[in-house]
């Protein structure tokens, strides 16, 4: 038989557990160094460092972004890996279940998922430097068990399904503001742009 290369043993930081934790289920999932090391590390040469030993360690695994032109350069693109979660799961005392997904993704979801990527994280460092925090933050797949509709005033008798593509809420202060995130790609129809945004307007009627 072959023999394996053995992956390294690494001493989880907290700040290490908190990259894990942005990459599972639970956080972001997909990140770049470009996303993590504005949060993380004084350059972005020092999170390429530190993902690369945490990928070798079997913590994370990374894919890339597609190119569609020879222009274009890819990026390395991080997640959780199976032994990420087991270890992620031990330190924080949870269960690992729901905290990472398949393996198998399209190009257009990763895309999408790296767009969400970026407001995020570019709203975390943002709020740091307002002496404000996020407190919550759900996925789509989260808010879709949910099984959220309101009514279509314009319709009578159709329901609207209310299906962001995630929900966050900021603490500033005392006061706590909620919002939906929608990313869209200019892929969607504007009806149904119109249909969502109203949506949203007679949930918060409601």
């Amino acid at each position: 038989m072959p023999k394996t290369k053995k992956q390294k043993s690494l001493k989880l930081t907290q700040r290490d557990i908190n990259i894990l934790w942005k990459l599972s289920l639970k956080g972001y999932r997909f990140l770049t160094c470009r996303h993590l090391f504005p949060l993380y590390f004084p350059s972005e040469s020092a999170c390429q460092k530190r993902m690369s030993q945490l990928r070798k360690a079997g913590l994370v695994q990374r894919c890339f972004t597609p190119v569609i032109h020879e222009k274009q350069k890819r990026e390395t693109v991080y997640t959780l890996a199976r032994k990420g979660t087991k270890e992620l799961a031990r330190v924080l005392n949870i269960s690992p279940k729901g905290l990472a997904g398949s393996a198998k993704f399209s190009p257009f979801f990763l895309e999408h998922s790296l767009r969400i990527s970026s407001f995020m994280c570019s709203l975390e460092v943002a709020l740091e430097r307002v002496s404000a925090g996020l407190l919550s933050w759900r996925r789509e797949k989260q808010l879709r068990s949910l099984k959220l509709k309101v009514s279509n005033p314009e319709q009578y008798g159709e329901k609207i399904p209310i299906i962001p593509d995630g929900f966050f809420s900021i603490k500033i202060g005392e006061r706590i503001e909620n919002f939906f995130l929608e990313a869209d790609r200019g892929t969607m129809p504007i009806p149904k742009i119109r249909k969502k945004m109203l949506g949203y307007v007679q949930l918060y009627r409601r």
